[in-house]
């Protein structure tokens, strides 16, 4: 547990729904994302904020070829389809738009 929280570079909060960590690692450092994204009934316009939000976020702390993670709520539901390589059969009932 020390050897991780020695690796911790930097923790900070942007928002309510996104906070970032930089992790010292070999051969890269690692940037985690953790995100709580709206819900799918909120307005389009709060999610579209949301999303350039977070595209502003890593443009600003990514740096090089550092390993980025963006992991989290992203309040998407998947159906119970298989699709490609990306979702197997467990979602459960029907997709809605935060899931495609």
């Amino acid at each position: 547990m020390e050897e991780v929280i020695k690796s911790v570079m930097m923790c900070e909060s942007i928002s309510d729904r996104i906070m970032i960590m930089r992790l010292k690692m070999a051969p890269v450092n690692v940037l985690l994302v953790q995100i709580y994204a709206p819900c799918e009934d909120t307005k389009e316009d709060e999610k579209d904020r949301f999303y350039e939000r977070l595209d502003q976020v890593i443009g600003e702390y990514k740096k090089g070829r550092e390993c980025l993670v963006v992991m989290g709520d992203f309040n998407g539901k998947v159906w119970d389809d298989r699709e490609e390589d990306i979702v197997e059969t467990f979602g459960i009932g029907v997709r809605n738009d935060n899931g495609v």
